[in-house]
C-alpha cells in the first residue's frame, strides 16, 4: 500500500485525473496532516473491529491495520478511487450511507466508531451511534461549533434538545484541537477531536433494551420540546 494521502499535490493529482470535485457542502474536507492522523488513531483500541464512517481518501484508514476495519464511503467516485489506492487484507471498503447502512450485516458483536464527521450529518450520525447497541465507544472529529452544541451548559445559548440527548447518554471527552489548515480543501472552521463513551447501562437492562430506551427518550425530547414557543403539554398534543 504505497498511497500517501497526506501529500496535497498527490491528492490533487489523483482527483484531477478522475475528474472528481470535492464538495464542501458535503463535508469533503480531507485530513492531510499525518501527525494529526496518527494522534487520532492512537486512541483507537487494537482489539475491537473498527467502523470508519466516511473514509474519504484514507488518511485514517491506512494507519488502522492490523486492526480489522470496515471503511464506509458514500461518494461513489471517491469510493472507486480509494478502493484502488487503499488495499490491505484487514481493510474492508464498503460503499454506503451510514445513516441508512445495516450495521448488523457486518456480523460483529462490538464495533469501535471512528469518523471525521461532516457537519451536515453530525447530529444524525451521533444519534445513530447512541441507538446502535454494537457501539460502546468512538473517536470522532467534529466542527468546533458542533462540539459547543453537544456540551452546552444548561441555559446557555447553544443548549437545546440535542445537548440534553448527548449529556444524558454519553460521556464526551475533548481530546485535542485541530486547526483548519490541516485539511484539503481548507474549511472555514476549526475542528475538535472527541472521545464518546456510552454511559453505564441502567436498571440492569440489556444493550438492546437500553438502545430502545435511548430512542424512545429522543423521540420524547423532540415531541415535548421541539417547539420552543409552545408549552410541554401543547407540544405533546401535536
Amino acid at each position: 500500500m504505497n498511497w500517501n494521502p497526506y501529500r496535497v499535490s498527490e491528492v490533487e493529482r489523483v482527483l484531477r485525473e478522475r475528474g472528481l470535485w470535492l464538495a464542501r457542502s458535503r463535508g469533503q474536507n480531507y485530513l492531510v496532516e499525518r501527525e494529526i492522523a496518527l494522534r487520532i488513531v492512537s486512541f483507537v483500541p487494537a482489539d475491537v473491529p473498527v467502523l470508519e464512517v466516511g473514509c474519504g481518501l484514507g488518511s485514517l484508514t491506512v494507519l488502522l491495520p492490523p486492526r480489522k476495519v470496515y471503511a464506509l464511503e458514500v461518494d461513489h467516485g471517491v469510493f472507486s478511487l480509494v478502493s484502488e489506492l487503499v488495499v490491505h487484507p484487514a481493510i474492508h471498503l464498503i460503499e454506503g450511507d451510514f445513516l441508512q447502512f445495516d450495521v448488523a450485516s457486518l456480523g460483529e458483536e462490538r464495533l469501535f466508531f471512528l469518523s471525521n464527521l461532516p457537519y451536515s450529518i453530525s447530529g444524525e450520525a451521533v444519534r445513530r451511534f447512541i441507538e446502535e447497541a454494537v457501539f460502546e465507544e468512538g473517536v470522532v472529529m467534529v466542527q468546533k461549533e458542533f462540539y459547543d452544541r453537544m456540551m452546552a451548559p444548561v441555559g446557555g445559548k447553544n443548549y437545546g434538545v440535542f445537548s440534553v440527548l448527548i449529556q444524558t447518554f454519553l460521556e464526551v471527552e475533548k481530546l485535542f484541537f485541530v486547526p483548519r489548515g490541516c485539511f484539503f480543501p481548507v474549511p472555514s472552521v476549526d475542528s475538535v477531536v472527541i472521545r464518546m463513551r456510552k454511559k453505564s447501562l441502567v436498571m440492569g437492562k440489556s444493550k438492546e433494551e437500553f438502545a430502545t430506551l435511548q430512542k424512545d427518550f429522543r423521540n420524547f425530547l423532540f415531541e415535548g420540546f421541539g417547539s420552543k414557543r409552545k408549552t410541554l403539554l401543547n407540544n405533546l398534543r401535536r
